[in-house]
């Protein structure tokens, strides 16, 4: 959070409209210090993760997880994107209780990129997310 407590935290971007803030209260952190406040305008928004790109990862089995809090159902999902599409986890069903979301792909042999991004789709929506992780999953069982 170098960039300040209403920014995007440090190697992340937040992408279309609305806000993010970095929050700490009780019951909306579940790992670490802080979670991610996202709040969604009319048309959505999505916290996107993009390590440095490298070849290396084409044809690699690529594993992301999350934590999601929010109320407003089919809103808040993971995805994961390689420049030649893209696999998602199923939508948070919107009760308001921190639920982990994941998603595995294998990246295309022509991949051109890894972008492993939180969705926050609805209208003035809002979504607290946590501990996102995304690893080179091959040799997982």
């Amino acid at each position: 959070w170098s960039s300040g407590v209403t920014a995007a935290p440090d190697d992340y971007a937040l992408n279309g409209g609305g806000s993010i803030a970095r929050n700490t209260s009780a019951g909306n952190v579940i790992s670490g210090a802080a979670s991610a406040f996202v709040t969604a305008d009319v048309d959505g928004n999505n916290l996107a993760y993009v390590p440095i790109w490298n070849t290396y990862y084409q044809g690699k089995r690529i594993y992301a997880e999350i934590w999601l809090k929010t109320s407003t159902a089919n809103n808040s999902r993971i995805c994961i994107n390689d420049g030649t599409g893209e696999t998602c986890s199923a939508y948070h069903v919107g009760n308001g209780v921190w639920a982990k979301s994941s998603v595995i792909i294998t990246m295309n042999a022509g991949a051109s990129q890894l972008l492993a991004r939180v969705d926050n789709n609805a209208n003035a929506a809002t979504a607290y997310i946590d501990h996102f992780i995304c690893v080179v999953a091959d040799g997982w069982r």
